[in-house]
């Protein structure tokens, strides 16, 4: 094993487990503390740790890649994805926050259950959901980490799977939210740099921004075509996956971290520092376009591509750097991920069946069982990943968004018409065949998440105004009788 990796591993590894001492509230007194960190995030780290939550494996090191296969669309959407998250935060954070406190939950499917009377039914379905979700998309996290160490280690994906698993293994389980802001601090300590580090050693090697458009225009003019046949996407494409884009800042890694807020932060400051953090990252993405020019494509896998083009463009400690970089945007993601998933599987499978068999559980008991909930989560992820990897991340990304984005509509259309909480379950099934039309190739990645979620909406609008009719029929019959 090359000693690069133990660089890229165990130093920012090293600090973040620093900083999870150094800020003391690793000292978790209750569910509330290791879930959503107390509720005591303020501007700034909630708009760090919700950056690094979204910012993800895909944003490290897939959408690079996708730079490096199609071009500048990639550009283009993250913005608009970027932008999509600053105007659900502005517009809609306060309304998030605020119905969480307000209702004493932890959880996203919580929320939206104890909103609509905490039928346990619903709950359920919006449980089952959010695990599956949850586990698709952080498989794609688990990839991204496995790939890196594979790349500059030497030993096999499988092995280097593992490797990453243990490595969230050894603080989310047991430090929650806190060790995540922990970890988030490395990694944003981390990726910065990388970006000044990639134009200095790679960009301004082709001559700056402009001379590399000018050189990978040469080489391959399809990366500069935006909409039109044969090699952009049309106008209608680009709205479907800006769409998508902005759907996807609904999934629990992300919301879980507005619901850690403060009740004194401005939530529209938070949002603004959010989307100001998260266009100063899409930079990275140039890197894709150098990569292009020094490793051809059809050689190897576009995401180990990317990191090929780390070693043959950078010095050797620039090149451990950004792989560093990418490595714990992943983990940033991966972490925050599994610890929602042990909190769904807690609080939204194990109370709402415990409390409709008329038991309680302690909150000492509930951190217990959601420390043990993070790890099955996490052993399910490493269990997908080693035993059938897709083969791009922005794939298996996009069917766990459809799931959540379909589940958590009810969300948003609650702050404007009131439904019925059976509502919840035709949008729990409007997920799974926004993952059906995904999967089996029916629409598009983006497409099956805009179509989750508008059956999502139509199927919560008519079956809660069926069934508040009925409700309403069986109260005049009763009357008249």
């Amino acid at each position: 094993m090359q000693y690069e990796i133990f660089v890229i591993i165990a130093l920012p590894l090293a600090l973040a487990h620093i900083l999870t001492h150094v800020i003391k509230r690793i000292a978790l007194a209750s569910i509330g503390d290791y879930l959503v960190s107390g509720r005591k995030f303020g501007v700034i780290s909630g708009a760090l740790v919700l950056t690094f939550a979204s910012c993800s494996g895909w944003y490290g090191l897939g959408s690079p890649a996708i730079m490096y296969t199609y071009g500048y669309i990639e550009v283009i959407l993250f913005t608009l994805w970027a932008v999509g998250g600053v105007l659900m935060w502005y517009f809609l954070g306060y309304w998030m926050r605020d119905s969480s406190r307000e209702l004493g939950t932890y959880t996203v499917p919580e929320t939206i259950a104890r909103m609509h009377g905490a039928n346990v039914y619903a709950h359920l379905s919006l449980a089952v959901l959010t695990a599956l979700g949850i586990v698709a998309f952080a498989v794609g996290q688990l990839i991204a980490i496995a790939r890196v160490i594979s790349t500059f280690s030497g030993v096999d994906f499988t092995t280097a799977a593992i490797i990453g698993a243990i490595i969230i293994g050894s603080y989310t389980p047991f430090s929650g939210l806190w060790g995540i802001y922990a970890t988030t601090l490395a990694a944003a300590s981390l990726m910065y740099p990388v970006i000044l580090f990639e134009f200095v050693f790679a960009v301004n090697k082709f001559g700056g921004i402009l001379g590399l458009d000018e050189r990978i225009i040469s080489v391959s003019p399809q990366h500069a075509v935006i909409t039109g046949e044969p090699y952009g996407v049309g106008w209608f494409a680009i709205i479907s996956v800006g769409i998508a884009y902005g759907l996807w800042n609904l999934l629990p890694q992300n919301t879980m971290n507005i619901l850690a807020l403060d009740k004194r932060t401005d939530v529209r400051k938070f949002a603004l520092v959010f989307g100001l953090l998260s266009l100063i990252l899409i930079l990275h993405f140039w890197f894709g376009l150098a990569a292009r020019l020094v490793v051809p494509p059809g050689v190897m896998n576009p995401e180990n591509a990317v990191l090929e083009a780390y070693k043959i463009l950078l010095p050797t400690w620039a090149s451990i750097v950004a792989v560093s970089g990418i490595f714990y945007m992943a983990v940033t993601t991966l972490d925050n991920l599994v610890l929602a998933g042990g909190g769904a599987l807690l609080r939204d499978i194990v109370l709402p069946i415990a409390r409709h068999l008329g038991k309680e559980i302690n909150d000492k008991t509930q951190l217990r069982l959601a420390r043990l909930f993070t790890l099955v989560i996490l052993l399910l992820v490493l269990y997908w990943t080693v035993t059938r990897p897709p083969p791009f991340i922005a794939f298996i990304g996009a069917t766990g968004s459809a799931a959540l984005v379909g589940a958590y509509m009810p969300w948003i259309i609650y702050k404007f018409y009131r439904g019925s909480s059976w509502g919840i379950i035709g949008s729990c099934i409007a997920g799974i065949i926004g993952v059906l039309l995904i999967w089996y190739g029916i629409l598009g990645w983006s497409d099956g998440i805009v179509a989750a979620a508008a059956l999502s909406t139509a199927l919560y609008l008519l079956i809660s105004v069926i069934v508040k009719k009925v409700n309403q029929n069986k109260i005049n019959w009763f009357r008249r009788v």
